[in-house]
């Protein structure tokens, strides 16, 4: 039996909460603008996922890849649901 794609479903839906609850704490604390950094840092990581000849570890630096990269687009996001009032905002 295989269980690689049971694992790594379960290491996304991690990854996702884990990031979710981040972006939150990121955009409370430090500011929005570091959307640049994720967008950099999941454009970095998609790199060296192509530099790996293995399967499961250019697949998990791809996944890390692109979760990153699309936590810099849910970073502006999140500035809007703070003006929105959905999420507290930092005085």
């Amino acid at each position: 039996m295989n269980f690689t794609g049971i694992i790594f479903g379960i290491g996304i839906i991690l990854l996702i909460g884990l990031l979710h609850i981040l972006i939150i704490k990121i955009e409370y604390h430090l500011s929005y603008r570091l959307w640049v950094v994720f967008a950099v840092f999941g454009l970095l990581l998609l790199f060296v996922s192509t530099l790996f000849n293995d399967d499961v570890v250019s697949i998990m630096f791809g996944i890390l890849g692109a979760l990153v990269g699309f936590s810099a687009y849910e970073l502006i996001l999140q500035r809007k649901r703070v003006e929105k009032g959905w999420f507290p905002k930092r005085k």
